[in-house]
């Protein structure tokens, strides 16, 4: 996970508050017969404004994904069951999440070459 940190200024050199500013890329890597989902868990506390799925293109077949975005209790924040190859998915939240946050992505059927998926957290 990487951070940074804005400061804006107002015209007579006062600084406002400022917020780290959260982004988590998380990418999930299939191979050739890989079909059952992948997860990974990540500590977060902040408040996710937005989030982008990046599916990529297999060569071997056309595979679509569904992802998954689960808080510590294990409740569903967010899902997506149809997202088309090489697309490219935004969604805005105002969610706060902290502890262990569980996102986990599913290829819709066997790749039969490499395929991955990317996803974006973004937030304050």
């Amino acid at each position: 996970m990487s951070s940074s940190t804005e400061i804006r200024a107002d015209g007579r050199n006062r600084a406002f508050p400022h917020h780290a500013i959260i982004q988590s890329d998380l990418t999930f890597n299939f191979v050739s017969g890989d079909t059952a989902e992948e997860a990974i868990t990540i500590d977060l506390n902040s408040l996710i404004k937005k989030v982008i799925v990046s599916v990529g293109s297999a060569s071997g077949a056309v595979v679509a994904a569904a992802f998954t975005i689960k808080d510590k209790d294990g409740f569903t924040i967010l899902s997506d069951s149809a997202l088309a190859e090489g697309s490219e998915n935004q969604y805005s939240l105002e969610e706060p999440l902290f502890g262990a946050v569980t996102i986990g992505v599913t290829p819709s059927t066997d790749p039969l070459s490499a395929f991955a998926v990317t996803i974006h957290l973004k937030g304050v």
